[in-house]
């Protein structure tokens, strides 16, 4: 049985004990969590509805309604509903995690800094707030900081990929972002480590052989340039930049290329 047979056999066994019990507003709870795991979304919001229409005071119900609102972009209505549920329940570090990053896309950066804060306030170990906020210091050309933030999650993030334990995605992307606070700030050869880095977590991340050749670039690498733009547009097939730029630096390199041979003595 794979995850997604099992979820619909979750789905089947919750409508059941709704059909015993229909005033239940935990199955209508969690039978919406199952319906946005399957991103079914309309579904999984009209549990929730049930579910606080039984129980207002139920602050998981609009804690996870509020991330199906985030999934859709509805970045308003999550964070109405991510107020209510930190009005039901205060010391709940995840659901200003999940309110700081509806502030970041509504590019409201200093409220979202404001909740990842709390939220590390509150869970001192939550090592993906401090990603979070990073980004928000980032967007808000503030990199020192952004790196700080980014120092401590790479920090944690590389114990647990030392240990085997926990190891996903978040680790190269942290790499990544660090990368580019650096490139931000000119420093061109820690933010190719952190590109090599990442690269090295995932051979392809078509994101981070980008800024890497960018990176290259700005220190006037052409050979690395062209041979990290290749890796890109192989990876990214369908993304214009890519070829255009590998042409553009390829140019570069030849016209380096002539002048050296000139300088040489070289004539045709």
């Amino acid at each position: 049985m794979d995850w997604k047979e099992e979820y619909e056999l979750k789905i089947g066994n919750l409508t059941n004990e709704i059909q015993k019990k229909p005033n239940n507003a935990d199955f209508y709870c969690r039978r919406g969590y199952i319906y946005s795991r399957l991103y079914q979304f309309e579904l999984a919001i009209n549990d929730y509805n049930k579910s606080i229409e039984i129980n207002p005071n139920n602050s998981t119900a609009y804690n996870r309604r509020g991330n199906v609102y985030l999934n859709l972009k509805q970045y308003e209505m999550a964070v109405q509903d991510y107020n209510t549920a930190i009005k039901l329940n205060p010391s709940l570090d995840y659901i200003y995690n999940n309110r700081g990053k509806a502030y970041f896309n509504l590019n409201l950066y200093e409220l979202a800094i404001q909740d990842y804060s709390k939220s590390m306030e509150l869970n001192q170990d939550n090592k993906y707030s401090y990603i979070y906020r990073g980004n928000a210091y980032f967007k808000l050309e503030q990199y020192e900081r952004a790196i700080q933030d980014y120092n401590s999650a790479i920090s944690e993030l590389e114990k647990d990929y030392n240990n085997g334990v926990n190891f996903n995605s978040w680790f190269e992307r942290a790499c990544n972002a660090r990368g580019k606070a650096y490139n931000s700030l000119n420093l061109y050869k820690l933010a190719i480590q952190d590109y090599t880095k990442a690269i090295e977590l995932n051979p392809n991340y078509a994101e981070a052989y980008y800024n890497r050749s960018m990176a290259h670039a700005s220190l006037n690498q052409y050979v690395q340039v062209i041979a990290d733009l290749s890796k890109y547009v192989v990876l990214a097939p369908t993304d214009a930049k890519g070829y255009y730029l590998r042409g553009k630096y390829c140019k570069e390199l030849a016209r380096e290329d002539f002048d050296k041979a000139k300088e040489l003595g070289y004539e045709e």
